[in-house]
């Protein structure tokens, strides 16, 4: 019984870390109306910036696309000798800094492919197990 769940529990174990996702590269304008939840990475000329929406207990990243540039508000809780005090970090990128722009989404098409193999491999060795238990294919000598 151990070898039938170790057969199901390891590629749901596999699923479950490779996790589906995939970067597909956006334009400005795309970016000026995204209202996802997803990140938003950007090459500029001089370094990358990931911009989220989550919010977490300790940091938020509120953002706006102007006309001519994004404009990204970073606020974390920083904790220094006890004391608490909040970070604010404000910053912007133009435009014409931007050589690449990506957003992160779930791909379909990749967790459909993993889930399809996943499940043949899976009944693929459910049949080997229960043929090696039946003592073979009952072909004789």
């Amino acid at each position: 019984m151990k070898r039938y769940l170790s057969s199901i529990l390891i590629p749901c174990l596999l699923l479950q870390l490779y996790g589906c996702y995939s970067s597909r590269d956006a334009t400005i304008d795309e970016i000026k109306i995204y209202e996802g939840e997803h990140d938003i990475k950007i090459n500029t000329i001089k370094d990358e910036i990931v911009i989220n929406r989550k919010t977490s207990g300790l940091s938020s990243m509120k953002w706006e696309a102007t006309d001519s540039s994004i404009v990204v508000l970073q606020q974390e809780l920083v904790k220094i000798s006890g004391i608490t005090k909040v970070d604010t970090n404000y910053y912007s990128i133009k435009y014409s800094d931007i050589v690449r722009a990506q957003i992160e989404e779930k791909d379909n098409f990749a967790t459909t492919c993993l889930v399809v193999g996943v499940v043949g491999a899976v009944i693929y060795a459910i049949a080997a197990l229960l043929v090696l238990d039946s003592g073979g294919l009952g072909v004789g000598i």
